[in-house]
Parts: C-alpha cells; structure tokens; sequence
C-alpha cells in the first residue's frame, strides 16, 4: 500500500523512477583504512583524564589524590552518598554506597569484606579489619 502510494507520486512528478536508477548505477567509491597495527593509540593518560575525574552524575563533595588513587566522595542527586576510587594508571575504578564519617573527617564505605577509608592525610583500604593498601594524600 505505501509502496502503491510512493509509485504514484513517482509517476505524478516523473522524475523519481529515473533519479532512482540513476543513483542506483552511480560507481561507488571505496576507500582504504590503515591496519589496525599502524593505527597510533593516544597515550593512556591522555584517554583517562576524560573519564576519571569527578563524580558521574553526581555532585562532588570532598576529592582525593594519592601517587596512586584519586579518591572522591560523592553525593546523588536524590542525598545518597557514596565513595568513588580510581586507579590513575589502569582507569579501574569502584564505587561504594553508603558513605559514613567519623568527627575527625575520615570517610569510610564498606563493600563486603573491604573497607575503604579516606581523609586529608591518607586512603587506606582494609580487608577483614586488616590494612591491606594505604598512600598518603597528595592533595
């Protein structure tokens, strides 16, 4: 039905069946990419700056970098709290909900048997109570 309707205006105007075939014989020009291997990658910090840095649809509260880590508390538009932890050198990263604080202003988020933990001074992972991880806070 659609096609019947298409046809008709076709014929009425006269000129689509003709510019139909003629786009349909028209050469068609292919062109030739590199190989993969020649390709020339962008350094991998340049690549992870665009993805590591603050909080995903989220607000900011406090942010942390250690040599290694940087560190983000974050809170959701709905009030939730959460810890965001990436590692600078691979882009890896974890978020933790559930933020809590103690009055000396270490945050800490537990995922099962670890615990992150984060402040002015330094980031410590703990696993089971044991410190497993820790690097002092660069800024």
């Amino acid at each position: 039905m659609v096609w019947a309707k298409f046809r008709c205006r076709c014929r009425w105007l006269g000129v689509c069946t003709l510019g139909i075939a003629a786009l349909a014989l028209a050469p068609l020009k292919v062109y030739s990419a590199p190989p993969l291997n020649e390709l020339t990658p962008l350094p991998a910090p340049f690549l992870l700056a665009e993805i590591i840095r603050g909080c995903p649809r989220a607000e900011v509260v406090e942010a942390y970098e250690t040599k290694t880590y940087l560190a983000y508390i974050c809170q959701t538009y709905d009030g939730q709290f959460f810890y965001r932890g990436v590692n600078k050198n691979n882009g890896d990263q974890i978020n933790v909900m559930d933020v809590l604080s103690t009055d000396g202003g270490t945050y800490y988020a537990t995922n099962g048997a670890y615990t992150y933990w984060v402040n002015r001074q330094q980031l410590r992972v703990t696993k089971n109570g044991k410190t497993i991880f820790s690097e002092p806070v660069l800024r």
